[in-house]
């Protein structure tokens, strides 16, 4: 188990921190830890919590802007197909 990160498993994959990244999240968590009076424990749980809180938002933003583009995409043809049997139209 990972001390800034409880619930990431031995058997998950992810990508080593570089010496610069630990250092900054340590200072983060004991920051926090002063700052609140709780244990390095429960700082580090409220950091990762509110990161993932964070990556949650930005991914369903993320989906927004995708249905957003799929309806425009899906309007675009409709126009492109209207115009197609206007001008297969004899006038």
């Amino acid at each position: 188990m990972c001390l800034l990160f409880p619930s990431l498993r031995s058997t998950d994959i992810v990508q080593a921190l570089s010496k610069e990244e630990s250092l900054a999240l340590d200072a983060e968590v004991k920051a926090l830890q002063k700052e609140s009076g709780m244990s390095y424990k429960d700082s580090a749980r409220c950091l990762h919590l509110s990161e993932m809180a964070r990556i949650e938002a930005l991914d369903r933003a993320k989906d927004g802007l995708s249905d957003i583009q799929q309806r425009y995409d899906d309007a675009i043809e409709h126009i492109g197909t209207a115009i197609s049997q206007i001008d297969k139209m004899k006038i």
